[in-house]
């Protein structure tokens, strides 16, 4: 399943489509998931983050996660994401 729209340009490196594999994020959750450390937990990804964003503006903003949007954060609200290193989040007010 891709997300966007279906001509959308892949990203640079991104490996060809494979739709044995699984449909997009139920494949990344069932390899993630199958992998163990020596404790026998799954692995953390060492790139995962966890962003908060803080309206402090006077108006409503929105919150993209690069060019789709993600929600909507009205004046003094606060939106806590998990997210990737290298990820881009945009806001607009």
């Amino acid at each position: 399943m891709r997300l966007g729209y279906t001509e959308a340009p892949r990203k640079a490196g991104a490996k060809a489509w494979d739709a044995s594999q699984a449909a997009g994020r139920d494949r990344l959750l069932q390899k993630n998931n199958n992998q163990k450390g020596q404790s026998g937990e799954p692995l953390k990804n060492p790139d995962a983050r966890q962003a908060k964003f803080r309206n402090r503006s006077s108006q409503k903003a929105q919150l993209f996660w690069e060019d789709n949007f993600f929600t909507e954060l009205p004046r003094g609200a606060d939106e806590q994401v998990n997210t990737f290193r290298g990820h881009v989040w945009n806001v607009k007010v």
